[in-house]
């Protein structure tokens, strides 16, 4: 069974990344045989920062995503025990704490780079 949930986490993990890339790489301009060329021989720091944040924050947020699911799952399957239960919310809350931990320095790293422009 626990190799089953394993497999199934893995492979959710696998296909929302690759579907985060596909929808932030053309977003970015960048293609996938060349993932600098739309940096060019100048690069903007800023630019090239504010690219890499949004492809970890959308990698960073499928996991959330797929700590959520896999909680719900253990919650649901628990049967009443208690202990399945506690590590589901331990689970919930902690991935809770991560987002919140991740959007805020999402927004003191925007308002950082407002100020630098």
């Amino acid at each position: 069974m626990k190799s089953i949930i394993f497999l199934t986490i893995l492979t959710s993990l696998l296909f929302l990344f690759v579907i985060n890339i596909i929808g932030i790489a053309p977003a970015l301009g960048q293609s996938f045989h060349n993932p600098v060329a739309a940096i060019g021989d100048n690069p903007n720091i800023p630019l090239v920062v504010g690219r890499v944040i949004k492809i970890v924050l959308g990698i960073v947020g499928s996991i959330a995503l797929v700590l959520f699911i896999t909680a719900g799952f253990i919650w649901m399957t628990a049967k009443g025990e208690a202990a399945k239960i506690k590590k589901a919310t331990d689970i919930m809350l902690w991935a809770a704490i991560g987002l919140v931990v991740i959007f805020s320095s999402y927004a003191i790293l925007n308002f950082v780079f407002g100020i630098i422009k």
